[in-house]
């Protein structure tokens, strides 16, 4: 008698044969049927343990693929990830041979890739060939979305390999005294980054859907890993050449600055004494000649001191030097200055503290600099007769700069692009005044090295606001007026 084990679905399981009965008779109904309770309940049995089975291992590598991705996400270096994770994997998967490798990156030219290989004094020797053919399966294997496994009288996909390429890699396998392979891509997305080759020798189990499916997954988390440290390492390395092209910058900006600022003074001496030769004489040419001269190299001269001052805050090397500035007396140096741009051009100048004064933290050159470049803005822009009001007052943990005027004001276009280097509006009105376009790139610099922000509220026609604000502030208490007003009439 002969009666099957069957799966609840009604797949067999196995089967079981009885013969030579004691009394020799045919079997009856009953024994028959007694055969086939056994046959049942142990179908059921075997369906039970194997269930069993299968939901252990799922579990073993569930754990074994968690642990892959806890220690692959513990580093952002390659060579990091592969050397926590490499022996995760290997006991995850039971594997007792194991390597991997990480392509080059596309945008390194001198890139070679990472390798690793366990355990780590594995001697088996993979030649350049061999690990070419590795690269061409995984590429494969990722764009349709399998693993490869190599063994004798086995190999899938069949399509990965032709006939003398699987004998190299049967080859392979005899040579390190192993039974099967396993290949696994590395990838994230449509881009297959590297893989992994496992290899177990004969007394092993061969690779089961499971473990084949939990490899799979394995090489998604570790190449989301390796992409996510490939886009920082690039990220790294464009600030770096990012700085050097800064640095390089400030460099050529200062040095060309030097150069131009030498003969410049020079030629603007001679000018003065060419004035004073022909003081007094009829020859309007040459006076007019001589105005000129003096007029544009001035001009010159003050574009070369702007590239300076830009190139020196463009230095990322060179230090802060704060110290206490007091706001009031950087204003009042700053009207000074201007007094008599703004009385040529009709324009007064109103400069507003809170009482007992306000100082900040600050390297007080950059910050009389800041100042000085928003009201020299203000006024060259300001129509004769309006106000340019400068205004400073506390906030929580910094003080706020602002500077008014009623001039031409700034379009929305414009105040996007306001704070790039060179840049002069777009409005005809502006380019009737001299100007580099480097003053309030030069404010931006500075506010960012003070850790600060800046504001501009502008309307065409309405006049514009600029906002600083600088971290760090504190009150300094004296015996200064609640506001200090000063007015510089035209």
């Amino acid at each position: 008698m002969i009666a099957p084990f069957l799966s609840a679905s009604g797949s067999m399981l196995g089967f079981v044969s009885v013969d030579l009965p004691y009394d020799g008779r045919q079997p009856g109904d009953l024994r028959r049927g007694v055969l086939e309770v056994f046959a049942a309940q142990a179908g059921i049995a075997i369906s039970h343990m194997r269930e069993r089975a299968a939901l252990a291992e799922r579990d073993r590598l569930v754990a074994a693929v968690s642990s892959v991705v806890r220690a692959s996400q513990q580093s952002l270096e390659i060579d990091r990830i592969l050397t926590d994770t490499i022996g995760a994997v290997a006991e995850g998967l039971r594997s007792q041979r194991m390597w991997v490798r990480v392509f080059s990156d596309a945008d390194d030219a001198g890139g070679h890739g990472h390798r690793r290989q366990y355990p780590d004094d594995l001697s088996a020797d993979v030649s350049p060939s061999l690990a070419a053919l590795a690269g061409r399966m995984a590429q494969h294997c990722w764009l349709t979305q399998r693993a490869a496994i190599v063994a004798h009288r086995h190999m899938e996909p069949r399509e990965a390999l032709t006939e003398d390429e699987a004998s190299m890699v049967l080859d392979f396998i005899a040579s390190i005294g192993s039974h099967s392979l396993l290949l696994v891509p590395l990838g994230a997305a449509t881009e297959c980054v590297g893989y992994l080759v496992m290899t177990r020798e004969a007394a092993s189990p061969t690779w089961s859907p499971q473990e084949v499916d939990g490899a799979m997954e394995v090489g998604r988390d570790l190449g989301r890993s390796v992409l996510n440290a490939r886009l920082l390492e690039r990220e790294r390395h464009l600030v770096d050449v990012l700085r050097e092209t800064d640095r390089a910058k400030s460099i050529l900006l200062s040095t060309v600055s030097h150069e131009l600022k030498n003969p410049l003074t020079s030629i603007l001496g001679h000018v003065e004494v060419l004035a004073d030769d022909v003081a007094g004489q009829p020859d309007r040419m040459v006076n007019r000649s001589l105005d000129v001269i003096e007029r544009n190299s001035r001009r010159l001269l003050s574009l070369v001191e702007e590239l300076l001052s830009f190139s020196r805050l463009s230095d990322p090397d060179r230090p802060l030097e704060r110290a206490t500035v007091d706001l009031r007396q950087v204003m009042a140096d700053t009207v000074d200055v201007l007094s008599p741009l703004a009385s040529a051009g009709g324009v007064r100048i109103e400069v507003q503290l809170p009482a007992g004064g306000l100082a900040v933290e600050a390297d007080e050159d950059q910050l009389t600099a800041l100042v000085l470049n928003l009201a020299s803005n203000a006024v060259k822009f300001s129509p004769q007769g309006s106000t340019v009001r400068l205004s400073a007052h506390p906030v929580p943990d910094a003080v706020e700069i602002r500077c008014t005027d009623e001039g031409i004001g700034i379009s929305e276009q414009d105040q996007r692009l306001l704070f790039g280097e060179f840049y002069r509006s777009s409005n005809p009105a502006a380019h009737e005044i001299a100007g580099t376009g480097l003053g309030l790139s030069i404010v931006k610099r500075i506010v960012e090295r003070h850790r600060g922000h800046i504001e501009v509220s502008s309307r065409l026609g309405e006049g514009s606001t600029f906002t600083v604000t600088i971290p760090s502030a504190y009150l300094v208490h004296d015996d200064v007026s609640a506001t200090d007003s000063t007015s510089r009439p035209s």
